[in-house]
């Protein structure tokens, strides 16, 4: 029973993370480090060093997203071995996509310059 749920907050999770990276990132991070976002769509010295600030939490949020969708595949692969319920086999498949997202977001970062974010 106990990993039942385990599976469902990672699911839960998983989805949450993706939400946050595809469509809030920016948003979120600047949320989290106190900055406002309308001042950093500007060109003013507050705005390069927001910028600077949530640089490397970029990185960090894309990581632990990657990771949560992996550990989402692995629990719900198991319990599918093991029950075989059809909500497994999503959050089974949940985990490969985060993954497969993930890693183009990842080398997305490494080979296009960083002036182009």
């Amino acid at each position: 029973m106990k990993s039942a749920i385990i599976c469902f907050i990672l699911v839960i999770a998983t989805i949450v993370l993706l939400a946050v990276v595809l469509f809030f990132r920016d948003r979120f991070l600047f949320f989290m480090a106190g900055y406002d976002y309308e001042l950093t769509k500007g060109t003013s010295v507050e705005s390069f060093k927001a910028h600077a600030a949530i640089q490397k939490w970029r990185l960090a949020l894309v990581g632990l997203t990657f990771l949560m969708g992996a550990a989402c595949f692995i629990s719900c692969r198991n319990m599918e071995r093991i029950m075989g319920e059809w909500y497994y086999t999503i959050g089974k498949f949940l985990g490969i996509i985060t993954c497969v997202i993930m890693v183009v977001i990842l080398i997305v970062y490494i080979f296009l310059p960083k002036r182009l974010f």
